[in-house]
Order: structure tokens, then sequence, then C-alpha cells
């Protein structure tokens, strides 16, 4: 008999999707970073949600293992809606500008 699966593949294999998933989530917290240093702000999010959205896909198919459609729309679900999120973040956390006085 022989295992069809090595324990450095399946280490790899691990390895790999919890580091992808654990970037995928930090989604929001990288919107309010930037949002607060003046470089995102929640407009520009949602003018470019069509390419978000592609990017989201191509960023779910090279996550997951397996090449069928299921699976990377599976993981693409909660990747739109942190990128969804990340909008709602970055709109609340923009700096307020105050009026000059004169």
């Amino acid at each position: 008999m022989q295992p069809l699966i090595s324990a450095q593949k399946y280490i790899s294999f691990l390895t790999t999707l919890i580091f992808g998933c654990g970037l995928v989530f930090e989604m929001p917290v990288l919107s309010f970073v930037l949002t607060k240093l003046g470089i995102v702000h929640a407009r520009v999010l949602r003018n470019k949600y069509k390419y978000a959205i592609v990017i989201i896909f191509i960023i779910a198919a090279v996550i997951t293992p397996t090449t069928d459609v299921f699976n990377m729309t599976l993981m693409a679900g909660p990747m739109i809606f942190l990128y969804e999120l990340s909008i709602w973040v970055s709109f609340f956390a923009r700096t307020k500008v105050k009026p000059v006085s004169e």
C-alpha cells in the first residue's frame, strides 16, 4: 500500500489555505488603516467594485486547492462580503474635515 498524499504535501496545502484565508480576513482592517492614512476612500472602493469582484474571483481560484467552480465560489462569497464590509468601514472611518474659521 502506498499513501496517496504525503505529510509534506498536506502541511503545505494547509499552510497555504490558512495563510490565504487569514490575509483575506484582514481586508476590513487594511481598509480602516488606509482610510485613516488618507490613502483610500469609500467612494473609490465603491467605484472600483466591478474590478474588485474579478480580482476576488482570481484570488479565490488561486487559494482554493481544487479546479471546480463550486469551491472557488464558496471562497469568493465571504471575500465579496468582506470587500463590502471594507467599504463600510472606510466610510465610517474617514477623517472629519474641520471647517476653517475666519
